[in-house]
């Protein structure tokens, strides 16, 4: 039984590979809090800010793997990418010095980084950076991950239930390739329980491409006809970026308004190895 370090163990991918994890692994994740709702039981828990870590702190468990999952989605520009960064940069010199391997769980977005912002930026500082190191890695590139438990459907079908209509911001008619969560950890388990020796990129995306219109439509239904409000784009880019700004929640950012509305699917001869999972609807859906 090996033992595996997780960051990012408190979010939606994070979770659900923790929850299996455990059966087989032990687990260490290095957390900032401790989340009610979530299941502790079974793990090493180490309360520090990412990038505060030191090689101690970890060095007792004799860490085999670490998966490097957090990342910082929405708030201001320069926050994300301090946090990202940082931490991505600190986690990765630590596992050169233990000689330990790496998965980072990357973004597609990083394929289309010059058109986006702060968060596709962080997560391809955080390739280069680690690229540059000795020990072996896999960097895994995903698209949308959706699932039942995910955050972003709750929003949407709490927002829907609420309103009976749901804002678009643009026209959202740019194209993705989702992957269904319960997918996505079974690449990265068996990607644990094979030899990371190499040093591997590679993008994980569903065959079927849908627009964001198409995803917001069946999460919420999947069968009706839904009621959009189409926001400008031009107008809910402004105004999200006024609430970064202020440093005011919302439940989507202006990276995410531009990469809405744009399309981003993946093509091996243009981007490079990849693999493709069944993404069907009721995959995703469910």
């Amino acid at each position: 039984m090996s033992s595996v370090l997780v960051t990012g163990r408190n979010g939606f991918v994070g979770q659900e590979l923790t929850r299996r994890l455990k059966e087989t692994h032990k687990v260490v994740s290095i957390i900032r809090r401790k989340q009610d709702g979530v299941d502790y039981q079974g793990e090493e828990v180490i309360l520090r800010d990412l990038k505060e870590i030191k090689a101690e702190d970890i060095r007792k468990f004799q860490i085999d793997l670490i998966i490097h999952l957090a990342a910082q989605l929405r708030g201001r520009k320069q926050d994300i990418e301090e946090n990202n960064i940082r931490g991505a940069q600190r986690l990765f010199e630590l596992a050169e010095t233990l000689k330990v391997p790496v998965i980072f769980l990357s973004s597609t977005n990083v394929l289309f980084a010059d058109a986006l912002g702060s968060y596709a930026r962080s997560k391809r500082s955080g390739e280069e950076y680690l690229k540059k190191k000795t020990i072996p890695y896999l960097i895994l590139r995903v698209p949308l991950v959706i699932g039942r438990n995910s955050n972003s459907m709750r929003v949407i079908r709490s927002f829907y239930q609420k309103f009976a209509f749901f804002p678009l911001f643009g026209r959202q008619d740019g194209k993705i390739q989702p992957i269904a969560v319960a997918s996505l950890v079974d690449v990265l388990l068996s990607k644990i329980n094979s030899t990371i020796s190499g040093q591997t990129t590679l993008n994980i995306v569903g065959w079927q491409s849908y627009t964001y219109r198409q995803i917001i439509e069946q999460i919420i239904d999947g069968k009706k006809k839904i009621s959009f409000l189409t926001i400008p784009f031009h107008l809910s880019l402004w105004g999200t970026r006024l609430f970064e700004f202020l440093r005011l929640p919302l439940f989507i950012s202006s990276e995410e308004i531009i990469s809405v509305n744009m399309h981003k699917n993946v093509e091996p001869t243009r981007h490079g190895p990849t693999i493709f999972l069944d993404n069907q609807s009721e995959l995703l859906f469910a």
